[in-house]
C-alpha cells in the first residue's frame, strides 16, 4: 500500500486504486497515526487533537469506530497497543517517511538536487483536505516547518552555487506562501539582485516590511535592513562580482585529506577563518589557491586575495575597498567591516607572518571565510582552525616533480632522483638522506654537494633555494649544511 500526508490525505492499494478514507474524522485518525508512524499515541491525546480539548461524551465510542473502520482499509497495519494505537509501516510505504529521508540524504549533500527531489513529495500544503475541516492544526503547523526548512536549504544551496536565476521563481512563490518569513524574503532580494533585478528586489523588501507591520506590528529584521542598505548603494546592475583569485594550481598533488579539511570549515553562521601553516616550500599557496577555486561559487559576493609577504596591511585594506567599490580614506577598517557585513566574500591572505596583519583585513559578513598561508601558527586568531602541511609522501612528490619538470628519465631514475631532491627539501636536521637501490649512502661530509645543488631546481622565475633563504634571512646555509663541519 501507498499512504500519503504531503498534501490531500490518500490511501492506495497495491494495484494502484485509491481508497476511501471516510469522513473528515475517520480520515485525522489515520493521519494522527501516520504522522509519527511506529509510534503508540494515547488514546486521550487523540481525542483532544480530534475535538480541540472539549470531546463529546461519545467521544470514546466514536474513536473506536473510527479505528475499526481504517482496519478494513489498512488491515494488521493499525496495531492496539496500551495506551493506544500506532500504525506500523514500511519507509516506502509512506511519502513523510520518504521525504525525511531525502531531506537527510539532502543536508548532508548540500546539493539542489537532493533537496527537489525531497521537495517533490509535496502535492500541496500538508493534510490539505483536514486544514479546509479545521482538523489537525498543530500537526498540519509541523509538517508545513518541516517543508519550509527544505525549502529554505534548497534556495541557500542555490544561491551558494551561483544559481541566481534558477531559483527566482521558486522564492517568488514561497514567499507567497510564507509572507512572513523573512529568510526567505531575503534569499528573494538576492536572487533577483544578482540576476540584474534591483528595482524588485527593493519592491520585496518594502512588500515583507509591510506585511510584518500589517501583521505582526514589527518593523524587518536587522538582516534584512543590512540587504536593502546593500543594494541601495551597490555598483550599477551588471558590474561583476570580484574575482582576484590567482589562476589555479595546474600541477595539484595529493593532499586530499587537507584540501577536504578546508572545505568542511565553511559556515553559514559565522566568519570561517582557516589558517595553513608549515615549513618554506611545503605548497601552503598551492592548496590554498586550489581549495579557493574550488569553493569559490559558496560565495557570490566574490573572491578577495591579497599577498602580504611585504607586510604592508594597511596598502592592502585600500585595496580591498577599491576593489568592494570604496575610495580608500579616513576609517577604513570600519568601513571595510560594514561594506563586507552583508556580504558573502572568500578572503585569501597569503604569506602572513603575524596575526596582526590580517585581523583588519577579516570580513564581518556570517556565511564569509578566509583562508590564510603562513609559517607560524598565528594561535592568536580566536576560533580559528588549523591546517599543519608536513612534507608530501615520495610518490606524491615524484608526481609533482614529473609533472612540472617532464618526465626526463626513466620512472626508476626519476624516483631515485626525486626521492633524493625531496630529501634534500624536506629535511630540516642532520639526519642522513635515504638509500636507494643502485645508490650509496652518502657521509655527512658531503652534503655541502648536494646543497649546492639546489641552485640547479630552477623552472623560469621559481627557485627552491629562495624559499628556503627566506626561512632562513640570517643565514646562507640551509639547516643540513650546517652540520656538515
Amino acid at each position: 500500500m501507498e499512504f500519503r500526508v504531503l498534501g490531500p490525505v490518500e490511501c492506495y492499494a497495491d494495484d494502484g486504486a485509491r481508497l476511501s478514507l471516510g469522513p473528515p474524522k475517520q480520515r485525522a485518525v489515520l493521519a494522527l497515526l501516520l504522522a509519527q508512524p511506529g509510534r503508540v499515541l494515547a488514546v486521550e491525546r487523540l481525542i483532544s487533537v480530534l475535538w480541540d480539548d472539549a470531546p463529546p461524551k461519545t467521544a470514546l465510542k466514536n474513536l473506536q469506530v473510527y479505528v475499526y473502520q481504517l482496519r478494513k482499509i489498512v488491515g494488521s497495519r493499525l496495531l492496539s497497543r496500551p495506551p493506544g494505537y500506532l500504525m506500523s509501516v514500511d519507509p516506502a510505504e509512506l511519502d513523510l517517511t520518504r521525504f525525511t529521508s531525502l531531506l537527510e540524504v539532502a543536508r548532508k549533500e548540500r546539493t539542489p538536487q537532493r533537496y527537489r527531489e525531497a521537495l517533490a513529495l509535496w502535492r500541496g500544503p500538508a493534510l490539505a483536505d483536514l486544514a479546509a475541516s479545521g482538523l489537525l492544526r498543530g500537526v498540519i503547523a509541523q509538517l508545513e516547518e518541516l517543508r519550509l526548512a527544505a525549502r529554505v536549504e534548497c534556495a541557500e544551496a542555490e544561491l551558494d552555487l551561483g544559481r541566481h536565476v534558477e531559483i527566482v521563481a521558486d522564492l517568488n512563490e514561497w514567499v507567497r506562501e510564507h509572507p512572513l518569513n523573512e529568510r526567505l524574503r531575503e534569499q528573494q532580494m538576492v536572487a533577483l539582485h544578482h540576476t540584474g533585478r534591483p528595482a524588485e528586489a527593493l519592491a520585496a523588501y518594502q512588500e515583507c516590511r509591510r506585511v510584518l507591520l500589517d501583521e505582526l506590528g514589527v518593523e524587518p529584521g536587522e538582516s534584512l535592513r543590512r540587504l536593502q542598505a546593500e543594494i541601495l548603494r551597490a555598483k550599477p546592475v551588471g558590474v561583476s562580482a570580484i574575482r582576484q583569485l590567482p589562476p589555479d594550481v595546474v600541477t595539484f598533488v595529493g593532499r586530499s585529506r587537507e584540501l577536504n579539511l578546508i572545505k568542511a570549515q565553511t559556515r553559514k553562521d559565522r566568519v570561517a577563518v582557516c589558517v595553513i601553516t608549515g615549513q618554506a616550500g611545503v605548497g601552503k599557496s598551492a592548496l590554498a589557491v586550489r581549495a579557493a577555486h574550488e569553493i569559490a561559487s559558496r560565495f557570490p559576493d566574490g573572491q578577495l586575495y591579497a599577498d602580504l609577504s611585504d607586510g604592508a596591511s594597511e596598502r592592502i585594506l585600500s585595496q580591498f575597498l577599491r576593489a568592494l567599490g570604496e575610495r580608500p580614506g579616513d576609517e577604513e577598517a570600519l568601513r571595510y567591516r560594514s561594506l563586507t557585513a552583508s556580504r558573502r566574500l572568500l578572503v585569501v591572505l597569503d604569506n602572513v607572518a603575524t596575526a596582526a596583519q590580517v585581523k583588519r583585513l577579516l570580513p564581518t559578513g556570517p556565511g564569509s571565510a578566509v583562508l590564510i598561508t603562513s609559517r607560524h601558527p598565528l594561535t592568536s586568531l580566536h576560533g580559528a582552525s588549523y591546517v599543519k602541511l608536513g612534507a608530501l609522501p615520495l610518490e606524491d612528490a615524484v608526481q609533482l616533480l614529473e609533472g612540472v619538470a617532464g618526465k626526463v628519465a626513466t620512472r626508476r631514475n626519476s624516483c631515485a632522483g626525486a626521492a633524493d631532491c625531496h630529501w634534500r627539501c624536506a629535511s630540516r636536521g642532520p639526519s642522513s638522506p635515504p638509500v636507494h637501490s643502485g645508490q650509496r649512502r652518502c657521509s655527512p661530509g658531503s652534503w655541502p654537494a648536494r646543497h649546492a645543488g639546489l641552485g640547479e631546481l630552477r623552472l623560469g622565475d621559481v627557485a627552491v633555494r629562495s624559499a628556503f633563504e627566506a626561512a632562513t634571512p640570517n643565514s646562507d646555509l640551509l639547516p643540513w649544511h650546517r652540520f656538515s663541519a
